[in-house]
């Protein structure tokens, strides 16, 4: 087993090489490896298009058995990273089993990212992140506008780009560019068997939960559950995401039990696709500082004024039967644990 100090520093300023600044690598293959009570922080990418990373894991093996496995990212500050095309935490490639908890992850790019389908694993069918948990971690204030390979918001708390099987739970996300994503930039190529469940998720400046490709030129989500979450008053320069966003190519997705507070766009679901196959909502409670009739909702590029009249449509196809709404007080506040 491998492990790191009880508490170490890694801090890389600038790069002119031409291999990117990572604070903690590993590559290849190996197994019970854990990183543990690290602050890594001010790692830079000053070139456009460069990449920089916090902590990286890129498993290259073509083998199901001799891979990346059980490894543990545990009670790490990764901070204040410019990192340019890349994550602040990132999982890639044939890594089996693996748990990120108990992290604070923050003032980044993309704060933790589970990736599949790169080729960083010459075998198709393990080139995923998968049978993994990423738990109790505190992730904020990352963002791309001010990323000189982006310029735009665009970066997640939490982000799931072609990974499978993995839970994500009891984590806080916001004050990001998105909350939580589950996507796969990858044509033909699926995030699948994500799991969203109770995790807190506020004050995002697009959504807080997206799922599906960005456009049509990238894969799909696939039979994803997201339950039992706080979703609070994200979409906050009205950039009409909603609460939760549904992208091109959803399918066979669950989405139940959530509670969902509308911000001053008053959007709940954005959903500006027609490719939405076999996708179940039901018992979300709805919040919003207004009357019902003045929520909005999308639903296969059709905009529902109204939860009565939204739910009507949405009853047609077995969905949102037992979901309600209410109106809150103004003066209503989230607190964070």
């Amino acid at each position: 087993m491998c492990k790191t100090p009880k508490r170490s520093k890694a801090c890389s300023r600038g790069s002119k090489g031409s291999k990117p600044p990572i604070g903690i690598y590993i590559t290849e293959t190996g197994s019970y490896i854990d990183i543990r009570n690290n602050y890594i922080h001010h790692i830079e990418a000053n070139v456009k298009n460069g990449n920089a990373h916090g902590i990286a894991i890129y498993a290259t093996s073509s083998s199901a058995k001799n891979n990346l496995n059980h490894i543990v990212i545990d009670n790490n500050e990764v901070a204040n990273l410019k990192l340019g095309l890349s994550e602040a935490i990132a999982m890639n490639g044939n890594v089996d089993s693996f748990e990120v908890t108990n992290n604070k992850v923050h003032d980044n790019n993309i704060g933790i990212v589970l990736i599949g389908h790169e080729g960083v694993s010459p075998v198709a069918a393990l080139d995923q992140a998968r049978n993994g948990v990423v738990r109790n971690n505190i992730v904020h204030h990352n963002s791309s506008i001010n990323n000189t390979s982006y310029n735009e918001y665009s970066a997640d708390g939490i982000y799931v780009d072609g990974g499978k099987e993995i839970i994500i739970e009891q984590n806080q996300s916001y004050e990001n560019d998105l909350g939580i994503e589950i996507a796969s930039e990858h044509a033909g190529k699926s995030a699948s068997q994500i799991t969203v469940r109770n995790n807190t998720i506020s004050n995002n400046i697009m959504s807080g939960i997206a799922i599906g490709g960005y456009d049509s030129q990238q894969g799909y989500a696939e039979n994803n559950t997201i339950t039992n979450n706080v979703i609070y008053k994200n979409d906050t320069k009205d950039q009409e995401s909603g609460q939760i966003e549904l992208n091109y190519d959803t399918r066979n997705n669950v989405i139940t039990n959530n509670q969902i507070y509308a911000s001053n766009s008053r959007i709940f679901i954005s959903n500006n696709f027609n490719k939405n196959t076999g996708n179940k909502l039901d018992y979300n409670h709805y919040y919003g500082e207004f009357d019902q009739s003045n929520g909005l909702w999308q639903w296969k590029r059709k905009t529902y004024k109204g939860f009565s009249s939204y739910q009507a449509g949405m009853n047609q196809e077995g969905n949102e039967q037992h979901s309600v709404f209410n109106k809150l007080s103004p003066s209503f506040k989230l607190i964070l644990k």
